[in-house]
């Protein structure tokens, strides 16, 4: 009786594959937590939510004159959208909450701060209970 030998797994066999998945696996991680970054809704695929809800956004925030920024970040994994104002405030919105409310809320969280004469640096509206970050003075 003749036995075969088992042939060693050559190493190069071994990590040319490993490498390569290693790589898409870095890239997919990439490529999901990288936000979508749009300027005046231009981009926006018209019949998309997320372009309804930033619709929504900016018309709440032309009516009610808070000085932010055309540019907004989408983060899909977290369901947040991130605007800045002219004041360099950071603003986090939540995709699945109605635009409006949250504008509501960002102007009351505004107005506090400013009869308070405090600063802000962040206000995360994307939260069940909405806050703000204040600058140190």
């Amino acid at each position: 009786m003749s036995r075969k030998r088992k042939r060693p797994i050559s190493l190069k066999r071994f990590i040319l594959p490993f490498i390569t998945l290693l790589f898409v696996l870095l890239a997919l991680l990439f490529i999901k937590t990288s936000p979508q970054v749009f300027k005046n809704s231009s981009n926006l695929n018209p019949n998309s939510e997320t372009a309804d809800f930033v619709k929504k956004l900016k018309l709440s925030l032309e009516q009610s004159s808070l000085p932010l920024l055309d540019e907004v970040k989408i983060y899909q994994s977290k369901k947040i959208a991130i605007f800045h104002t002219k004041d360099n405030i950071r603003v986090i919105f939540s995709l699945e909450k109605d635009p409006y409310f949250q504008v509501t809320s960002l102007q009351q969280i505004l107005k506090t701060a400013k009869m308070n004469a405090r600063q802000i640096e962040k206000i995360d509206l994307s939260l069940k209970k909405p806050y703000a970050t204040f600058k140190d003075n």
